[in-house]
């Protein structure tokens, strides 16, 4: 499982939200891109199954960007970071299908402990469980 992390936000905001994720994410497990274009390219890869995708985009415009893009992002767990509370900008990230919307806020720790929960329990997208037998 890998965890890409796009972020236009403010160098505080994302350091503060890797520090939130280093604590139970393996080294070498995320990436980091402060680019659409170098994220875009590299979801164009393959990726580990169950690989999730925190989005946090500086703008509603940048949003509406991404969401022009979701055909990137359709075998991705996604995370949406919302740049403001407007109802409009909330309507696009809805769009996106996020397991978790959030806003900047100042603190992830929920935000945390949903990709926590997400990292541990990785069956969690609704697919049966390979113990159980088919009936």
């Amino acid at each position: 499982m890998d965890l890409f992390i796009y972020s236009t936000a403010s160098e505080t905001n994302q350091k503060q939200l890797e520090d939130s994720f280093k604590a139970f994410m393996p080294k070498g497990k995320i990436e980091v891109f402060r680019s659409f274009d170098n994220f875009s390219q590299r979801l164009k890869l393959p990726a580990q199954p169950q690989s999730i995708a925190v989005l946090a985009p500086g703008s509603r415009a940048e949003l509406q960007g991404i969401l022009s893009r979701i055909d990137l992002l359709r075998d991705l767990r996604i995370i949406v970071i919302a740049p403001d509370h407007e109802v409009e900008t909330t309507a696009i990230a809805h769009k996106l299908r996020p397991r978790y919307l959030t806003y900047f806020n100042g603190d992830f720790g929920d935000l945390a402990a949903v990709l926590r929960k997400m990292v541990t329990c990785p069956l969690s997208n609704g697919e049966p469980s390979s113990s159980l037998s088919e009936r």
